[in-house]
């Protein structure tokens, strides 16, 4: 008896030991591990060169310097109309809330590497908690919306590259976007009036900054119309005359029309752009290779658990056990947003983020649902969507390294992503009674050494295909990095001094050196410059501006029909000759003090053309600067001061 009673003391003790041990599991996964994936992702984005990324960043730390130099009181400004604040009025290419947050940085005398980092740790942070507190209306366990939140942080390329060592608007659009949708769900769970109205304000003002940050969040406008729908069907009065109807799935078919009715305005509004544009893997405008160029670039955008979607997709449209039937139809107004700006996929990724992720996430729930319910144990259904995951992240990392060449370092976190399944038995050896709480954690850690590899690919594979396509007189002359050529040539144009403007052989040159220096620079593509410089009037500008539906939806900006100061300029200069007196004298009469150009690195020449993000242009002033010796020299870049 005695025996006996002592074997029931250890049972206990045992029981208690794995008790209290899953308890810890529980509370490491409902607040450790949601900190140590933020803590992670914040430590990615520490830079690992001192060279700011991006393209459209450049512009925005211009309009910082700009602000700062007193664009908001003086009249040297782009800020001609209200709806320029917001960036829908011509010459106002961006809205001013992320310029007002780094010149804010700037004016307290942190450097600009230092307030762009913290400008995206803030960003992460942000984002993490909204994804998070979204996730928990979405799904009741922990695993579910950890798995949320990895996938957000981790598994998007796009939200990555406008959050390392860069300030894309696009990146404060992400952030937000979370908590927009968060506040539409739960304004409905609202019951007192007093509480709908504190959401509906926490909306307004949430989309108020969206839109302060990118103008396309002007979109997310239309996620209003199911959310309006669901409160119209679910209210007492019209469920008693509509029970009927919606038991008859009335409400999928009003949205299956809608989304009808977008893809058909989708086609017309963009029906000649080239996806190819895109895509690293063909330049052929064909339909079989625009789908397929479609379909890699949202793949390599939107990570490897992209591969659940279809499944979350099937649960939302034919189950109505897994999915409450009041967000369904929220849920089904993506397709119609997808459809009208299916063929740009740099917006719709941005628009429709939060999304995917849900439904992937879904459709990871569902297939651990499925293979329990045929029998399968938690341990095998964990450990078949880690190996589908993972085996997919290597699989994608194979057919980038085929197609895009001189990926250096990845290999290295190949074998990290392989070796991690070695964990499975170490975990299964020695993390013993943790029973289904041990696979989750296996899982979660080869979802995030997945999307970190996959990241790290796509990631570099983009930098080496931008190096070779839009500008390949030098793999380590990267098209979306400042380099330290374009730094010394701002450090000698200011030791020169500058009274007039530069002209460049490049809109990606432009970007970064008018950016970083805050110089004229021509061309520049869609910028505030001219109107802060005061190469156009203000009134031509207003005097020639109009609204067009048809050019507010493609270009989320109202229609302006007079004279650009760029197109006026490149076409006076584009057939000179450097060498003929005349040409430099057409230059000093246009006001270029400098040209700065790409050289030719394999016989020291200069290209002949002006590049550009969607092509290049003959230019034979560029050619004929070979017969000219110039002012200063980089490897990679020349410079001519005119006067």
């Amino acid at each position: 008896m005695k025996y006996h009673k002592q074997i029931y003391k250890i049972q206990n003790g045992f029981s208690r030991m794995v008790e209290k041990k899953e308890e810890q599991v529980r509370k490491f996964s409902r607040w450790l591990l949601p900190l140590f994936i933020g803590l992670l992702s914040i430590l990615i984005r520490i830079p690992k060169l001192p060279y700011i990324y991006g393209y459209d960043g450049f512009e925005v730390i211009w309009m910082a310097f700009a602000i700062n130099n007193g664009a908001l009181v003086s009249d040297h400004t782009w800020l001609i109309h209200p709806l320029s604040y917001f960036g829908f009025y011509p010459f106002s290419q961006y809205p001013i809330a992320l310029p007002l947050l780094l010149a804010g940085l700037l004016s307290i005398n942190i450097s600009l590497s230092v307030s762009i980092v913290m400008v995206d740790f803030l960003l992460t942070i942000v984002c993490a908690i909204g994804a998070y507190k979204l996730s928990s209306l979405l799904f009741r366990k922990e695993i579910f919306r950890n798995l949320f939140l990895i996938m957000v942080l981790f598994g998007s390329k796009d939200f990555y590259n406008y959050t390392y060592f860069s300030l894309h608007p696009r990146g404060v659009l992400l952030a937000l976007s979370f908590w927009f949708l968060y506040y539409l769900l739960k304004f409905k769970e609202e019951e007192s009036i007093k509480n709908k109205i504190f959401s509906i304000i926490k909306i307004l003002v949430v989309f108020t900054l969206m839109v302060l940050s990118y103008r396309i969040s002007v979109m997310y406008l239309l996620y209003l119309i199911p959310f309006v729908f669901q409160i119209i069907v679910s209210s007492e009065r019209i469920k008693r005359f509509t029970k009927k109807i919606i038991e008859n799935r009335i409400t999928e078919v009003f949205f299956l029309l809608l989304s009808i009715g977008m893809m058909v305005l989708g086609f017309i509004i963009t029906p000649d752009f080239d996806v190819s544009l895109w895509s690293p893997i063909s330049d052929s405008r064909e339909t079989t290779s625009q789908i397929i160029s479609l379909g890699m670039v949202y793949f390599s955008n939107l990570g490897v658990l992209l591969i659940f979607l279809p499944i979350g997709l099937l649960s939302i449209f034919f189950s109505r056990k897994e999915v409450d039937f009041d967000r369904r139809p929220f849920l089904l107004v993506i397709v119609s947003l997808i459809a009208l700006s299916w063929k740009i996929p740099v917006y719709s990724i941005v628009l429709f983020l939060p999304i995917y992720v849900w439904i992937s996430v879904l459709g990871i729930k569902q297939s651990v649902s499925f293979l329990r319910k045929k029998g399968c144990s938690n341990k095998f259904s964990f450990l078949l969507c880690a190996s589908i995951v993972g085996l997919s992240a290597v699989v994608v990392h194979v057919i980038y390294i085929s197609i895009i060449v001189y990926v250096r370092i990845t290999y290295f976190v190949v074998l990290v992503a392989i070796g991690g399944y070695g964990l499975f038995f170490i975990v299964k050896r020695y993390l013993f009674g943790f029973k289904r709480m041990q696979w989750v954690l296996v899982f979660m850690f080869i979802i995030l050494t997945s999307n970190i590899l996959f990241l790290q690919t796509a990631y570099e594979g983009q930098e080496n295909y931008a190096s070779l396509w839009i500008a390949p007189y030098s793999l380590n002359y990267s098209q979306n990095h400042i380099t330290n050529d374009e730094l010394l040539v701002i450090e000698y144009i200011k030791s020169e001094g500058i009274n007039g403007t530069i002209l460049t052989s490049s809109t990606t040159l432009s970007r970064r050196i008018g950016g970083a220096g805050f110089l004229p620079t021509i061309p520049g593509y869609h910028t505030e410059h001219p109107l802060y410089y005061g190469w156009i009037p203000a009134d031509l500008v207003i005097n020639n501006t109009y609204f067009s539906f048809y050019g507010f939806v493609e270009t989320f900006s109202l229609v302006y029909n007079g004279s650009s100061y760029e197109d006026q300029v490149l076409s006076q200069i584009r057939g000179l000759n450097i060498t003929r007196s005349y040409t430099i004298d057409t230059l000093v009469s246009l006001n270029i003090q400098y040209i700065v150009a790409i050289k030719n690195t394999s016989n020291d020449t200069i290209y002949p053309y002006l590049f550009h993000p969607y092509g290049r242009t003959d230019y034979f002033i560029f050619e004929s600067l070979n017969n000219l010796a110039p002012s200063f020299n980089t490897s990679f870049l020349a410079v001519w001061k005119i006067y």
